[in-house]
């Protein structure tokens, strides 16, 4: 991967690329950003010295590298610096953010986990609940290896060596556990494996110093698998939470009809709402379909425009598809299906659970229409799926008004062409 201009990732494996030069898995260059989350780089080679076996960057003037709740493993630079990371020509204020991360069992020629080369100031790198540890490096620098005198600012990192740099000045935060050559921490990190969620992690094993160790100062809801961030008195270092268990995928808790009234007789809106803020991989309108069942023709879809804020996306409906709709904005006449597709639809714990029994997921269920159905029967103001004696009664109240039940052709007013709808739908009902 080689880019120049501006990197977002999140929950992505960059993995066993082999480069001559520098960057074997994403190699990164002149002024932009990046901002890692919730990914793996591991298993990636870079050759030429100047290293980055995962990640290479190479410029003068950035917005800000981030790389959070993510694994940096099992890179190498055997001719180079940076094993995990290498951040060359790293000037004018430049700096990388690391946050809730886990960098190990990288390894290079000089600073196995994170080199840092011609940099111009003091504090290129800042640590948040980060591991460092168990890299290897075949001059100096095992874990992180810098080429000018450098602090490192953070709180609550486990640094597994940081005596085998001459160039680390000070660790300048509180609440980090620092190792040396002679006694290295060793934070007890299980192979590279599947451990629930998209991407690879290092789980923590029992007895890890880094358990409840760590901090959650970016407010993080889940680890990198997508599993409770905080578990116990405070959030565990690195980007595995011990003892956390999944997140339960997002379900719809509610499907409402118009703003949620009796009335039929116009339907301009549905409002979806999940159980939390959702993502739309696809596009939020591939995520849903409405599709006119009958009683007779025309059948099948309607076009739809949807708008989402925050957990709640509101559908209107637009000419266009294969049914259309009426002058005012509403489905026509028919009894209707909605589906939410449950792979388009994406949570915290996965895609949206589809239990196909009309009581979440990609289901609802409106009363005595069954899963997944609602209607529109214009002139039916009292939601029985009849135009009745009870209907006249209220359409002949609302005439000369501006009330929208009744306002078939969206004049603005119930008039002579809304009575001439509404009696050739006099007795007529919804099977």
């Amino acid at each position: 991967m080689d880019l120049a201009g501006n990197l977002v990732m999140n929950r992505t494996t960059v993995s066993g690329n082999t480069v001559t030069g520098a960057g074997g898995g994403i190699y990164f260059v002149v002024s932009g950003s990046t901002n890692i989350t919730n990914s793996t780089i591991t298993g990636n080679t870079a050759n030429g010295k100047t290293g980055g076996g995962g990640f290479y960057f190479y410029g003068t003037v950035v917005a800000g590298l981030k790389i959070t709740n993510s694994t940096v493993s099992g890179n190498h630079a055997p001719n180079g610096s940076g094993g995990g990371i290498s951040l060359y020509d790293f000037f004018n204020s430049s700096q990388l953010q690391l946050a809730n991360t886990t960098v190990a069992f990288n390894d290079a020629s000089f600073g196995g986990g994170i080199a840092i080369q011609k940099n111009d100031f003091v504090t290129p790198l800042t640590l948040s609940s980060t591991i460092i540890a168990k890299n290897t490096s075949l001059f100096t620098g095992a874990d992180m290896a810098f080429s000018k005198a450098t602090d490192v600012p953070g709180d609550n990192n486990l640094i597994g060596i940081t005596d085998d740099s001459t160039n680390i000045n000070s660790f300048t935060g509180t609440g980090n556990q620092l190792g040396t050559s002679g006694a290295p921490i060793d934070p007890l990190l299980g192979v590279l494996a599947n451990n629930g969620g998209p991407t690879q992690t290092h789980a923590l094993l029992t007895g890890s110093p880094a358990i409840n160790a760590g901090n959650n100062a970016l407010g993080l809801t889940t680890d990198q698998r997508g599993f409770q961030r905080v578990v116990g008195a405070s959030a565990d270092v690195g980007a595995f939470e011990f003892g956390a268990v999944a997140a339960a995928p997002p379900t719809v808790t509610s499907v409402q009809v118009n703003t949620g009234g009796a009335q039929h007789s116009m339907v301009t809106k549905l409002t979806v709402t999940f159980s939390e803020a959702v993502t739309f991989p696809s596009g939020i309108n591939a995520a849903f379909q409405l599709n006119r069942l009958g009683p007779g023709n025309p059948v099948g879809s309607v076009n739809l425009n949807a708008v989402q804020a925050g957990s709640v996306v509101t559908i209107t409906f637009a000419n266009g598809g294969a049914v259309g709709i009426d002058p005012g904005g509403s489905l026509s006449d028919g009894l209707y299906q909605l589906t939410i597709v449950a792979n388009k639809v994406q949570g915290i714990g996965g895609a949206l659970d589809g239990d196909g029994n009309g009581t979440g997921g990609d289901n609802f269920q409106t009363p005595a229409t069954g899963p997944n159905r609602l209607f529109r029967l214009f002139g039916d103001a009292n939601g029985t799926g009849t135009v009745d004696a009870i209907d006249f009664g209220l359409f002949r109240q609302a005439f000369g008004t501006n009330d929208p039940t009744f306002d078939y052709d969206g004049g603005g007013g119930v008039d002579a062409i809304d009575f001439g709808q509404f009696r050739a739908r006099f007795g007529t009902a919804i099977p």
